[in-house]
């Protein structure tokens, strides 16, 4: 088993996208990647029932990324660890 495996970034992406002009971009790129983050979410979940992995996570998620995957999801068990100081928010509110 795969004691811990998290997924690194919230951006999703695939290769036909690279023929995309902005203003598709704009207007199914922010969708898509909701929906891929909440599969690879999915897709760990079902690994971790498996005994493949003991563990799930994420890593330089926001907090509005955090809540729109447990508003898709569902809750989970939530464990923080910050083993270097946090970095001030980049906006207020």
């Amino acid at each position: 088993y795969l004691d811990l495996v998290l997924i690194h970034w919230p951006g999703g992406w695939q290769p036909q996208q690279r023929e995309w002009p902005a203003e598709r971009w704009l207007a199914e790129g922010p969708p898509l990647a909701r929906e891929l983050r909440a599969g690879s979410w999915r897709a760990l979940e079902a690994l971790h029932v498996e005994g493949v992995v003991r563990a799930c996570g994420v890593s330089n998620y926001t907090p509005g990324h955090l809540l729109e995957l447990l508003r898709q999801v569902g809750p989970c068990r939530t464990r923080l660890a910050r083993p270097t100081p946090a970095r001030p928010p980049v906006a207020d509110g």
